[in-house]
């Protein structure tokens, strides 16, 4: 009898480290007026691959003037690479409003391949979305790339760190560059 309960403790816990968690429902994730992180965490150890559904709320939406005129990508999620920070080497997904030639948002985000190596970072745009809408991507840490797979396209980008054995740890949503979230805005996350 022993056994099986630390047979049963030790599933639950590797559910609740690895993402084995399988509910039918998107976590909602909040970041509040002035801050960049939002809650609850996403962080948890995860393998060189991260399937993901998300939808991004109408409250993401916001004109240049709310956030003095910068433009800037904001992370939804990702995966962290070579045993190290995420500032360092990952792989994300990452969003910001497409805007007018006023700078007002039209509703639409654009959606982005977002890397980091060796500490500088990267981007390229690769689709647009309109609010409220739910997506299925997936990211993968490859020998020498980053790969995205969204809305039946792959795009991949030049990994030039090698290391192929060791942790990967999945990355907050997180709303910047330098300026804060400028009102209370909602994502949703399911991790697949």
């Amino acid at each position: 009898m022993a056994r099986i309960r630390i047979v049963l403790i030790a599933f639950l816990l590797t559910s609740c480290l690895f993402g084995g968690g399988n509910d039918k429902k998107l976590t909602r994730y909040e970041v509040k007026k002035g801050k960049h992180k939002f809650t609850p965490s996403l962080v948890a150890l995860d393998n060189r691959e991260l399937n993901i559904q998300f939808e991004l709320d109408a409250s993401c939406l916001y004109d240049l003037k709310d956030v003095g005129g910068k433009t800037f990508v904001s992370k939804i999620t990702g995966l962290s690479d070579c045993n190290g920070l995420h500032s360092q080497n990952a792989i994300y997904l990452g969003w910001q409003p497409v805007f007018n030639e006023f700078d007002r948002h039209t509703g639409d985000f654009a959606i982005y391949a977002y890397w980091r190596n060796n500490g500088k970072f990267f981007l390229n745009p690769i689709d647009t979305i309109r609010a409220n809408t739910k997506h299925t991507a997936r990211m993968r840490i490859l020998n020498g790339a980053y790969q995205w797979e969204f809305k039946g396209k792959t795009y991949r980008e030049k990994r030039t760190k090698k290391c192929n054995n060791g942790f990967h740890y999945r990355i907050q949503p997180y709303f910047g560059g330098t300026p804060t979230a400028p009102h209370d805005m909602w994502l949703y996350i399911k991790i697949l």
